[in-house]
């Protein structure tokens, strides 16, 4: 059954032609006559189930529009991006490379979704934050902000990660943990609740950030600055850089709290 077809209206974007569509029959909420986005080939929404765009959203090269899904806003979808289920792309959300995003997921605002991401479940994805790499969210993650994820990073249950929150490597943040401000989580980190990460600002002597989590193999992390090491490391690197001055103190103070908020 065809649901769709390209109309006579196009437009040029980036040296390729783009075809508004125009409903040919009534599914879901759209009627007859109803004029849509805009997509490169036919291959880029499916005219089966209820999935639509409309708008000004765009669908150029291999992506693949499916399910249910619905593309409104200026929303762009491009590479081998695939949208599927009940996923919600709105706002002027990007989606590219090989990035799938199914369930009942919602991508809104400035929002950029690349490389192999995957993006499922009931997760929400908004502001400026950007998705890459390897990176899963799924469960009730929501993920706001600059926040970016990389890697392959798995965050799933009901985290949430906003602000300046770079998450990466193969972190992984579950449970109903919470990622915020300037937080650096790298490598192999294992967060489920706040017991396992500990953020701290305006210290030392730059007045950095400073994070410390606890990580899969039971070893305390912490980033801080262009230093990304052990707990012990990091109590090597204050004694070798600040000794005992007023800076060297606050660092090792710091220490002490991290060791006692993230001991089991």
């Amino acid at each position: 059954m065809t649901k769709y077809k390209l109309t006579d209206k196009t437009k040029e974007f980036y040296g390729l032609t783009l075809h508004q569509i125009v409903a040919v029959t009534e599914f879901g909420n759209v009627h007859v006559g109803d004029l849509g986005g805009w997509i490169e080939k036919e291959s880029n929404l499916s005219q089966k189930g209820d999935c639509w765009i409309s708008g000004d959203a765009r669908i150029t090269g291999n992506a693949r529009i499916s399910g249910d899904a619905r593309i409104t806003g200026n929303a762009r979808i491009s590479g081998d991006a695939w949208i599927t289920g009940n996923a919600q792309i709105s706002g002027n959300a990007w989606i590219t490379g090989n990035a799938q995003i199914s369930g009942n997921a919602q991508i809104t605002g400035n929002a950029q979704i690349s490389g192999n991401a995957q993006i499922s479940g009931n997760a929400w994805i908004t502001g400026d934050a950007q998705i890459s790499g390897n990176a899963q969210i799924s469960g009730n993650a929501q993920i706001s902000g600059d926040a970016w994820i990389t890697g392959d990073a798995l965050i799933s249950g009901y985290a949430q990660i906003s602000g300046d929150a770079q998450i990466s490597g193969d972190a992984l943040i579950s449970g109903y943990a919470q990622i915020t401000g300037n937080a650096q989580i790298s490598g192999n980190a294992q967060i489920k609740s706040f017991h396992d990460i500990c953020i701290m600002s305006c210290f030392g002597s730059e007045g950095r950030t400073t994070t410390a989590f606890n990580c899969k193999d039971k070893t305390i992390k912490v980033n801080c600055g262009c230093f990304n090491g052990t707990i012990n490391e990091f109590e090597e690197r204050i004694e070798q850089t600040h000794g005992n001055t007023q800076y060297g103190r606050e660092y090792k103070t710091m220490v002490e709290l991290i060791k006692i908020h993230l001991s089991d």
